[in-house]
């Protein structure tokens, strides 16, 4: 239940309204900016989908998106595969399309990844020294959350600062 509560919970930050998503907001979640239109409209048609539970349409969208670079896409479709919405649930394909959305996006994604790592919820194991890896990525990109972060992982650890 936790791990579905964790991985629920960043869900919600990708099934908001495109609109609400087109510009960086302050964690550094880069949403949709700096995509062309039309990569922005097959987004929005990926959400509804999602949202309307048409998986296959979904994934299907978002394959195409992920073949373009589009980070937001990789972490959608690892939502849907750790779920198992739409194809079998395979918790090292989902951790994997996480990843690579951390890989390639802003500081909110590697911040969310800092975060599952920490709280080992699943896919991740807790690992305090991967948590601390992604972190320091965002705050040296300038995410504000990821600084933060960086400064509590002795908590991580079992140690006070």
């Amino acid at each position: 239940m936790r791990a579905f509560l964790g991985i629920a919970a960043v869900v919600l930050c990708f099934c908001l309204p495109v609109q609400a998503q087109e510009d960086e907001d302050d964690m550094g979640n880069p949403g949709l900016a700096g995509l062309s239109e039309a990569q922005t409209t097959q987004y929005g048609l990926a959400e509804e989908a999602f949202s309307s539970g048409d998986y296959a349409k979904a994934h299907k969208i978002l394959d195409a998106l992920k073949a373009q670079d589009v980070a937001a896409a990789w972490w959608l479709r690892g939502v849907l595969v750790f779920q198992g919405l739409g194809v079998k649930k395979d918790d090292a394909v989902s951790r994997n399309e996480f990843l690579q959305a951390a890989k390639m996006g802003g500081g909110f994604y590697q911040v969310s990844i800092g975060d599952l790592y920490r709280d080992g919820t699943a896919p991740f194991a807790k690992d305090c020294d991967q948590a601390e890896t992604w972190y320091k990525r965002a705050a040296s990109a300038g995410n504000e959350q990821g600084k933060g972060r960086v400064k509590r992982m002795p908590a991580c650890r079992g140690k006070a600062k």
